[in-house]
């Protein structure tokens, strides 16, 4: 972390004060352990069986962040970083975690208690209009993104429409956490239902291929991969779902190999690649020269699969799932160039499950790759790595099951590093799973690691720390863990020490003081009573009102 501090020197004025004095700025950094895990909250799911695994959520007060409150234990839910660094997630129940004070809050709905299992039916209101009371049905692997001004952005999953029906969704909603209101933007309300049974969906309708049209709109589906480009579009691949078939036709859809892209100034969704239409078996990847880009190529259908973008706007692909035989599981390695709309294979292996080459800990080496996995976490950092936890996959040795293995991948470089976590997993009755080490709550430690898992949630703080929370664990049970890893720091330079806007002085009317930094994605930090803040003061987020003897003190800190 790098900071920037103007130091106050505090002066009896009359009037007010508003006393700050620039001099040559500070630099320091927060004191964490690098490299190491943090057991932050919730219980333990060492060797835990359905009655200690499986733990009901504390709400309070709703709207209200408290020390006690906790969502209880998940997978496969929604998760989002907001603008302000808070953590968000949805699994019918929309819930908001501060890093900095450790809380969760309960944020919608607001009448939950009430409603009982109507609540978990969408609240879809007038298509593009937001509302406080529209809500996005339950739903489990559901696809993400955050947008460039902070709006957070749920597509499909498996789950309820408007009506109770269950089945693969298709419906893109925005949230604006400063509103606290979702929008329903695109896709249906309603699904289409076999003969009134339980089986529903909904087609996509791809249009021309790489034109944007009101009408475009991929089928419903879960377990897809998302980005966001450098431009705010938002890019959609493959998933679990409904193809261009309509679903109550029989053998319609499967796993999915379409690619495509949203732009939210528009509200439209163009089809980019792949095919319309995909038979259970999926269609085969074309994968070329192993990094040359070709037009022809493609990473076939998959899902389940780990994505990040990295800072050229380029988009990146590991691994995931064909289906759920253990030979359908890959560690194939891709990159897709949005300049050119095409795809270039860069790793692991084309055919067969690439096992896991771990090399040596914490050394990076071209040799070194994860094994085949998928629903692992998935994290790209403040210099441009990309970090990969987890998932049920494959060992170094063939082991099939729930890995904690914790990998690095530097794209400049091209290479991964193992960086912590099992190699090889223990088997106990054909179910194959590294055990976590917890330590003591709150404490940094080179032996803590979180135990292997699937379909956890998953953030980066602004510091660049990484966190996940609960997942699927010991063959048949979700978890209610948090924990939170400290990469090692790269060399930074110091943040721009903040500018106020009111000048020292005497005023004999009220103040409205604005506080500015020069410095990309920081935070700004003060105090309003003379003491150094800190990074737990309070964040500044709007223009502070003035109208007595105060002594405000600022920082900047970013990461």
């Amino acid at each position: 972390m790098r900071i920037g501090v103007p130091r106050v020197a505090p002066s009896l004025l009359l009037g007010f004060l508003i006393g700050f004095a620039t001099i040559a700025a500070q630099s320091g950094a927060q004191t964490t352990a690098t490299n190491e895990w943090t057991w932050i909250g919730g219980y333990q799911a060492t060797d835990c069986s359905p009655d200690t695994c499986l733990h009901s959520p504390v709400y309070g007060t709703f709207g209200q962040l408290a020390a006690g409150n906790d969502p209880g234990s998940m997978y496969s839910a929604a998760s989002w970083t907001d603008m302000d660094g808070n953590f968000w997630l949805f699994w019918g129940i929309l819930w908001k975690f501060d890093p900095a004070s450790g809380e969760w809050g309960w944020m919608a709905p607001s009448n939950y208690f009430n409603c009982f299992s109507s609540c978990d039916d969408g609240q879809y209101g007038t298509l593009g209009i937001p509302a406080v009371g529209n809500l996005p049905g339950f739903r489990s692997q559901a696809m993400t993104w955050t947008d460039n001004s902070g709006n957070l952005w749920l597509f499909g999953g498996l789950g309820r429409d408007r009506s109770g029906n269950s089945g693969f969704l298709n419906d893109l909603w925005k949230f604006v956490p400063s509103t606290g209101a979702w929008a329903w933007m695109s896709g249906s309300a309603e699904l289409s239902c076999y003969l009134n049974t339980s089986s529903c969906g909904t087609p996509g309708i791809y249009g021309t291929l790489g034109t944007p049209a009101s009408g475009n709109v991929p089928g419903g589906r879960l377990g897809g991969m998302t980005w966001a480009d450098n431009s705010g579009h938002l890019w959609l691949y493959g998933g679990l779902g409904d193809d261009d078939t309509d679903p109550i036709a029989l053998n319609s859809g499967g796993v999915l190999n379409d690619l495509w892209e949203f732009d939210p100034a528009t509200s439209r969704w163009t089809w980019m690649g792949g095919d319309t239409t995909v038979g259970p078996n999926g269609n085969p990847g074309v994968y070329g020269t192993l990094g040359t880009p070709e037009v022809g190529n493609s990473p076939g259908s998959v899902t389940e699969a780990s994505s990040w973008t990295d800072g050229q706007g380029n988009l990146w692909l590991f691994g995931g799932v064909l289906s759920a035989a253990e030979g359908s599981y890959f560690n194939d390695l891709w990159e897709f160039f949005p300049s050119t709309n095409e795809w270039a294979w860069m790793g692991g292996v084309s055919s067969g499950v690439g096992l896991g080459s771990y090399g040596t800990l914490g050394v990076p080496a071209a040799a070194n790759i994860p094994g085949a996995r998928a629903d692992a976490l998935s994290w790209t950092d403040n210099v441009g790595n990309f970090w990969l936890f987890g998932g049920a996959g494959v060992d170094s040795v063939g082991n099939f099951g729930y890995l904690n293995d914790l990998w690095k991948f530097n794209p400049s470089t091209m290479q991964w590093a193992w960086m912590g976590g099992s190699n090889t997993m223990p088997c106990v009755a054909q179910l194959c799973e590294s055990q976590g080490v917890y330590g003591t709550l709150g404490s940094p430690s080179v032996g803590n690691v979180p135990g292997g898992r699937s379909d956890a949630e998953n953030w980066i703080d602004r510091n660049g720390n990484l966190w996940l929370f609960g997942g699927f664990v010991n063959g048949n049970e979700y978890a209610d863990d948090l924990w939170e890893f400290h990469p090692a720091s790269a060399t930074m330079s110091k943040a721009a020490a903040p500018t106020l806007s009111v000048g020292e002085g005497t005023y004999s009317t009220a103040q409205s003081v604005t506080v500015s930094d020069a410095t990309n994605a920081s935070t700004i930090y003060y105090t309003l009573d003379g003491t150094l803040p800190t990074t737990s003061s309070t964040v500044y987020k709007g223009p502070i009102a003035i109208s007595t003897n105060t002594t405000l003190e600022a920082i900047t800190t970013a990461t």
